[in-house]
């Protein structure tokens, strides 16, 4: 069903298709430790039985219907504390790619989600393999719904249900997805700041007056931005802090 992909530069001349399995992250980890393989591989399947997103949390996706893949990337010397740029690039990757077939805003809620209409599409999974306190290579987990009409989860969506129940075609979908992804790795490359401004025009609640709760207490906020590190910087109440992705929450 998938191939190699035509248009973009190095990502996705490889692709190693599976009809189910339980996870792709896994898989492709897999292929990393038995031995070298080539950058911009991806690992792709109709149907993940274990699939995971932030937190361990299941994702939820039906045979055939979306695109739930993994791409192994080896960004040359990118410092450990500087790797949450691989989920600046994967989501505005993905998010670029819903813009563009649905002509509508997405943003990205931090750290990776990306959300259309205050609905989530899309869920990001990154493993890093680290060596001397550099990346050396990751795998980077991608669940985009496209073709799916009814979720659990009440906030899901999907490209089709977006446009009015149109359907999709999956690789055509995956092909301009990885070169939308490999545009934004190689504006890292070339041109980080512009990367991580895109990061923040695109981020979910940026600049408005919301609601969180971290260490047990409800409180209003102001995103300010993310640290190099990848930490929320939230004005709050009283003071400016920086949180940790598991120790902050949204409440929608």
């Amino acid at each position: 069903m998938y191939k190699i992909l035509a248009k973009p530069f190095f990502m996705g001349k490889r692709v190693v298709y599976m009809p189910s399995c339980h996870s792709t992250n896994e898989v492709a980890s897999d292929l990393l430790k038995k031995g070298r393989i080539e950058e911009g591989t991806i690992v792709i399947t109709d149907n993940q039985t274990k699939g995971r997103g932030q937190q361990g949390n299941h994702w939820e996706a039906e045979e055939g219907k979306n695109i739930t893949c993994s791409l192994i990337l080896r960004p040359k010397a990118l410092p450990t504390i500087d790797q949450f740029v691989l989920n600046i690039i994967a989501s505005l990757g993905v998010a670029d790619i819903v813009r563009e077939v649905l002509s509508i805003d997405t943003e990205v809620k931090w750290p990776n989600d990306v959300y259309c209409d205050g609905q989530k599409i899309s869920g990001i999974l990154i493993n890093n393999f680290i060596k001397r306190s550099s990346i050396e290579s990751a795998v980077i987990g991608i669940g985009l719904n496209v073709n799916q009409n009814s979720f659990e989860y009440e906030k899901a969506t999907s490209l089709s249900l977006l446009s009015g129940n149109n359907t999709y075609d999956l690789p055509q979908i995956l092909e301009s997805l990885i070169l939308s992804i490999e545009k934004r790795y190689f504006q890292w490359k070339n041109h980080r700041e512009t990367l991580w401004n895109d990061y923040l025009d695109r981020m979910y609640w940026y600049g408005e007056v919301r609601t969180y709760k971290a260490n047990n207490r409800f409180f209003t906020g102001i995103i300010r931005g993310v640290t190099k590190a990848g930490r929320l910087i939230l004005e709050g109440e009283e003071k400016t802090s920086e949180y940790d992705f598991k120790a902050i929450e949204f409440v929608e």
